[in-house]
């Protein structure tokens, strides 16, 4: 009897060692998997919280930008219109403004050769010049300009200038930036004879549409010549 009471306490320790040395490590091993689990929908969610917030953030400077892009047009639509509006009064009481602008010899825009008769105005790009970033084959008469585009010009401009120097005030309005069009002009005008040069910054802008207005300046409309291959830029359309 004490032998197999023996063997009964045995058998009980190594059912306790058994399940000491098993079943724990499991449950420890279960119970570390449910913490990493955890732990990695916590940092899932704090992810998709901050992608969240982020994009929020980016779509309100979006739309800050957006109402501003929408506020500058409005106000450059509405600056726009009262001056279209306040040149067609001008025009239709015939008033004159007393707004100069001085040209390089040092007189005033109108007052300058006063011996000649014709105020001529001449459009650039495509009028006098064509501009490219491709080289025309056989193209004669043109420039390279900053190693970027070539100049050509128009048959015969040299003459043409030459010959209206003699007769007419010339002036070049065009919707171009200054810095691209003082390169050109200084390459077709070498013995300078345009009086004065406009730009883009002396044009209206509409909608990113550039108007040329010349009633600004004091040139007489029954002597004034415009040359322009697109008419509709300007605001008083005196002259052909």
């Amino acid at each position: 009897m004490s032998y197999l009471k023996k063997m009964s306490d045995y058998k009980k320790k190594l059912t306790m060692i058994f399940y000491t040395s098993f079943e724990s490590p499991k449950e420890k091993d279960f119970n570390a998997e449910e913490t990493s689990i955890k732990e990695g929908k916590f940092k899932l969610l704090l992810l998709i919280l901050a992608n969240f917030f982020l994009s929020l953030i980016l779509a309100i400077i979006s739309l800050i930008f957006l109402l501003i892009k929408i506020v500058l047009m409005i106000y450059h639509s509405i600056k726009s219109f009262l001056y279209l509006l306040y040149c067609s009064i001008l025009q239709i009481f015939k008033i004159k403004r007393k707004k100069f602008k001085r040209c390089n010899s040092g007189f005033k825009c109108g007052e300058c050769h006063s011996n000649k008769k014709i105020t001529l105005i001449l459009d650039l790009d495509n009028t006098l010049i064509f501009s490219s970033v491709n080289k025309i084959e056989n193209a004669k008469n043109y420039a390279i300009m900053d190693n970027k585009f070539y100049v050509y010009k128009r048959p015969h401009l040299d003459i043409f200038l030459n010959t209206l120097s003699q007769l007419c005030d010339i002036y070049i309005y065009t919707a171009a930036t200054k810095e691209y069009a003082d390169k050109i002009i200084d390459y077709i005008d070498k013995n300078k004879i345009i009086s004065n040069r406009f730009y883009r910054h002396d044009c209206l802008n509409m909608s990113n549409v550039y108007y040329k207005d010349v009633s600004r300046y004091n040139f007489e409309e029954k002597k004034l010549i415009i040359i322009d291959d697109s008419p509709h830029c300007h605001v008083s359309h005196n002259g052909m």
